[in-house]
């Protein structure tokens, strides 16, 4: 068992059951230092999550530890907003509301740890892909760079000659044309004959 395996076969409860075959063909294509480095992203424990959004999931913490930032922000402040305005009875009804956001986010959060954890490692192993690109272009990089010199350079040479070329053939075409209409004009010439001039003399 390599390490992408035994690294999956760790985490399996933390990611969504249909994400892992995706997961594995991508672990799958890395080399044994992208996976060290792989292994180093921070994966929450969705049964940790539950249980914090069992005991204090109205203070918002469930959703802080998940990652959901702005949606703890927002729990918080629903708590505190409701504990401020309980003396003019508004916090009477938005209580009620937090604490239903809080019995629905206890059947939410584990598949929402998981879908954290899910995107949290593709994001990772993007940026190992590109880590994996970028090395490699540095030691492929001025063959690569010929390649597209001479590649970018080729077409301007063929236009170059293309139009060279062409230009003869009309310059030829112009001056073969010109002899012609010399020829012809030789040719059309009206011939005088010695007896009209002798005529004209007398």
């Amino acid at each position: 068992m390599n390490y992408a395996q035994s690294f999956l076969m760790a985490n399996m409860s933390s990611f969504p059951a249909d994400k892992l075959p995706i997961l594995q063909k991508e672990v799958e294509q890395l080399d044994d230092q992208a996976i060290t480095t792989l292994m180093m992203t921070e994966i929450k424990n969705p049964t940790t999550a539950l249980l914090i959004s069992i005991f204090v999931g109205e203070l918002g913490i469930d959703r802080f530890y998940v990652g959901h930032k702005e949606l703890g922000i927002l729990k918080l402040s629903l708590l505190v907003i409701s504990f401020v305005t309980l003396f003019i009875l508004i916090g009477f009804f938005l209580l009620p509301i937090l604490y239903i956001w809080k019995i629905v986010d206890i059947f939410l959060i584990m598949g929402a740890c998981k879908q954290a954890n899910f995107e949290r490692l593709i994001q990772q192993l993007n940026y190992v892909k590109m880590a994996q690109k970028s090395q490699v272009a540095k030691t492929q990089g001025p063959v690569k760079e010929d390649a597209v010199e001479v590649v970018e350079e080729a077409p301007v040479d063929v236009i170059v000659t293309e139009h060279i070329e062409e230009t003869s053939l009309v310059e030829e075409e112009a001056v073969v044309q010109e002899e012609t209409v010399a020829q012809e004009e030789i040719v059309n010439e009206p011939v005088v004959s010695d007896e009209g001039s002798e005529e004209r003399s007398e």
